[in-house]
Parts: C-alpha cells; sequence; structure tokens
C-alpha cells in the first residue's frame, strides 16, 4: 500500500464514520423513520409540530471539520505521507462527503414533503431555507445547505488550525480583539451601510458570499498547515 492510497484510505474511512454512518444511519434515517410513522398516526400539522431532520448535519461538519484533520496528520504522516497531501486529501474527501451528506439529507426531507402533499402523512417539513421561500424547492434548498455546510467546514477547519498552532490562550485573546474590532463600530452605525447593501442582494448571492467564505476560510487553513507540526507543544492547552 503506497503513501497517497493510505493516506486517502484513512480519510475516507474516518469521513465515511462520522458522516456516513454517524449522521445518515444513526441519526437522520432514524429521526426521518420516527416523522414518518409519526406522521402516519398523528395529525403532527393540526398541533404546529415543526418537522426537522437537517439539524445534526451542521454540529458533526463542525466538529469533523475541527478534529479530524489533527487526528490523521501525525497517522498520514507516519504512513509516509506529507502534510500537503493530507491536507490536500482532507480537504476534497471532506468537502465531498459534505456536499454528498447533505444531498442525502435533502432527499429524505423532499420525500418527506412529497408524502405529505400527497396526503398520505400529516407532518410539515421545514428545512433551514424555508424562512426563506414558502414553497420547497429541492434544488435550490440544497444549494443553501451547500453553502452553509461549506461555511461551516472551512471556518472550524481554520479555527482548529490557529489553535493547533499558537494554542488556546492566544487565539481567544486574537478573537476578542477582532469582536472588540467589530462591536463598537456596530453600535455606533459605521458599519450600518455594509449591513444595509447585504440585506438588498438576493438571496442566492448572499449565500453565495457565505459559501465562498468558507472556501476562502479553507485555503486559508490549507497555508497554515502546511509547515504544522505534528504534535502541539506541551505548553500550549
Amino acid at each position: 500500500m503506497n503513501a497517497a492510497y493510505g493516506t486517502n484510505r484513512l480519510i475516507y474511512e474516518d469521513t465515511r464514520w462520522a458522516l456516513g454512518k454517524q449522521v445518515i444511519l444513526f441519526i437522520t434515517i432514524p429521526l426521518a423513520s420516527l416523522w414518518f410513522l409519526l406522521g402516519l398516526f398523528v395529525n403532527l400539522e393540526y398541533h404546529d409540530v415543526i418537522t426537522i431532520i437537517w439539524g445534526p448535519i451542521y454540529y458533526f461538519i463542525c466538529h469533523f471539520a475541527a478534529a479530524e484533520f489533527r487526528k490523521a496528520l501525525p497517522i498520514a504522516v507516519g504512513l509516509g505521507s506529507t502534510r500537503k497531501k493530507c491536507l490536500t486529501s482532507f480537504i476534497m474527501i471532506g468537502l465531498t462527503g459534505v456536499a454528498v451528506t447533505l444531498f442525502i439529507i435533502n432527499g429524505l426531507e423532499y420525500f418527506l414533503v412529497l408524502l405529505g402533499e400527497k396526503g398520505i402523512i400529516s407532518i410539515d417539513v421545514k428545512h433551514i431555507a424555508s424562512f426563506i421561500y414558502a414553497d420547497y424547492q429541492f434544488f435550490s434548498f440544497y444549494l443553501i445547505d451547500l453553502a452553509i455546510g461549506f461555511f461551516l467546514f472551512g471556518t472550524f477547519l481554520l479555527l482548529s488550525s490557529i489553535h493547533y498552532l499558537v494554542g488556546f490562550m492566544k487565539m481567544s485573546i486574537t478573537l476578542v480583539i477582532f469582536s472588540v474590532l467589530f462591536i463598537v463600530p456596530y453600535y455606533l452605525g459605521t458599519l450600518d451601510p455594509l449591513f444595509n447593501w447585504i440585506m438588498a442582494l438576493e438571496t442566492a448571492t448572499i449565500f453565495t458570499m457565505i459559501g465562498g467564505a468558507g472556501m476562502i476560510a479553507t485555503v486559508l487553513s490549507y497555508l497554515l498547515m502546511l509547515n504544522a507540526p505534528l504534535e502541539k507543544k506541551a505548553s500550549r492547552f
């Protein structure tokens, strides 16, 4: 087994476990099945019960991006791989895993919506994009999910990379400084033109920017971790 295959296999198995088995097999499918059975025998719409199955995926994307690469890096290097190869494999396989998992979840949601529209079950399936669009639109809803998923992946990968390199205290101090630099202009009204401009944009443009920000964060993480040590120093926490 060569180093490239070993690295790809290692990250693929981690991705399949975290996003495939845990999210889809152990959480989403049982949750969708529960809503289906309840919708068969109980009029959930009458009781104003909101049906969602997408909640857990966002947590697992954050956890996967923040923890899995740091766990895989020393193992991959031990197999003869390089940091560059490990980073590239993790980003490509990880983002593909996010896209496939979100597609499956949206497919399950759409299936429940169709059953509800045909009167087979009585549930009110809500997607996170339901707050924007009144009607369920599979492709649009999936793209919104994808933008959010890529944003979370890139953001938490970047935060994890910074924490790995500088430690908890330095990262916390930096975040506090940036928070203050944001909060003060916000309450002074300096940022109002920016927020007004963003709110005037089309929904598709806003979520494209959100997804793009996640991709930028992913690239920054890649650059930061290229020369990262295999283990954190004991003084860092």
